[in-house]
């Protein structure tokens, strides 16, 4: 590329980043021309990849004596407020892999020349843009940017954080802006779906959640929330005119947590039937207690939740941190605790009381 050329030229491509670096290997020494022409070609780009690849380049070679002074040269370009084009703009959800890599390395690059405000200044900006998501998100808002990505190309909140205090740690990096922007990515990503205890039932024993169908005309659901909110009903017989209020029943149950089953009373007793009036008998049985299908679920979310933050639990995290923030982002302090967990120290007997509703069932149907 030619020197009239690339005064002349408006717009770069990466391409050009090897032709530009060897004009200013031959004129480093023109302060005017590294700043009338170098500085503001390279601040007014619009590719963040370009702009980052050559002041990592030029740091680089200034470090290994290459291009004496090449320090000098970046510090009026970030000064010219090319940092805020640089940041890793979060306001659309996590970055893809290549993006958080440009980040990292740039970060890297001018934290081992002596620049450490300008990495704080990058972190900074960087963290304004979270200020920008959304405070209710949707899975699809989370799967960032996917529409303009390719497959395996989106990095992970967990692997971001990874790579991020891997990076952080060699350069021994302990600043403010270092230890929000990882807090907020944390709390932003990775915490967003923190789960939540389940709530105990009133009552325990045998007791569950309401479950009618709330109809102001509806009859029959009433009498199945009495049940079902009952902590000592484990099974109830529900009285019938037709099998479509047997089944409306049925629907309001789930089956992993309830057994269900329908009889005609002229096959139990046939003085019971009449005429053309025939009733029929639906038997619910709780097959689980409620609590502890929900505690079993909280432990799958909190155990997914474990193995997300389990890499970052490292001294180095812990000292970034803090004691308070590092316990309750990374070592999830009293997540893991609380009444419920009881349950699955009991779960010999609550196998056992599921098993028994269920012979309870059979028992039933034998009869039918």
């Amino acid at each position: 590329m030619e020197l009239l050329k690339l005064e002349d030229q408006a717009l770069f491509q990466l391409a050009d980043h090897d032709p530009l670096l060897e004009h200013v290997s031959r004129l480093w020494e023109d302060r005017d021309w590294i700043q009338r022409v170098f500085v503001r070609k390279v601040r007014d780009q619009s590719n963040k990849e370009l702009k980052s690849k050559i002041i990592c380049s030029l740091l680089q070679r200034d470090r290994e004596g290459v291009l004496p002074n090449a320090r000098q040269i970046v510090i009026p370009l970030l000064e010219s407020g090319c940092t805020r084009s640089l940041r890793i703009d979060m306001s659309n959800g996590l970055p893809d892999k290549e993006e958080n890599s440009r980040f990292l390395q740039l970060l890297d690059n001018c934290f081992l020349s002596g620049l450490q405000g300008y990495v704080d200044e990058l972190l900074g900006l960087s963290i304004q843009t979270f200020n920008w998501l959304p405070t209710k998100t949707t899975p699809s808002m989370f799967n960032y940017n996917a529409p303009r990505q390719q497959p395996n190309t989106q990095i992970s909140a967990e692997e971001m954080l990874y790579s991020m205090s891997k990076s952080f740690e060699k350069n021994k990096l302990s600043s403010r802006p270092a230890r929000d922007f990882f807090l907020a990515i944390l709390r932003k990503f990775v915490l967003k779906d923190k789960p939540a205890p389940p709530r105990k039932l009133d009552g325990h024993g045998y007791a569950h959640k309401p479950r009618g169908c709330g109809g102001r005309k509806c009859k029959l659901c009433p009498e199945l929330d009495r049940f079902l909110t009952s902590s000592t009903e484990e099974q109830r017989q529900f009285l019938m005119m037709d099998e479509y209020q047997s089944r409306h029943i049925e629907t309001q149950l789930p089956s992993d947590l309830f057994g269900c089953m329908t009889v005609s009373m002229a096959t139990i007793a046939p003085a019971t039937t009449t005429g053309n009036t025939k009733l029929f008998a639906l038997t619910v049985v709780k097959l689980v207690r409620e609590d502890e299908k929900e505690m079993r679920e909280y432990e799958g979310r909190v155990e997914k939740l474990v193995a997300k933050v389990r890499p970052l639990r490292t001294e180095y995290v812990r000292t970034l941190l803090g004691d308070g923030p590092y316990g309750e982002c990374v070592m999830l302090d009293g997540l893991l605790h609380g009444d419920g967990i009881a349950l699955r120290e009991a779960g010999n007997s609550k196998t056992n009381e599921k098993r028994r509703a269920e012979d309870d069932l059979q028992g039933l149907q034998a009869k039918r």
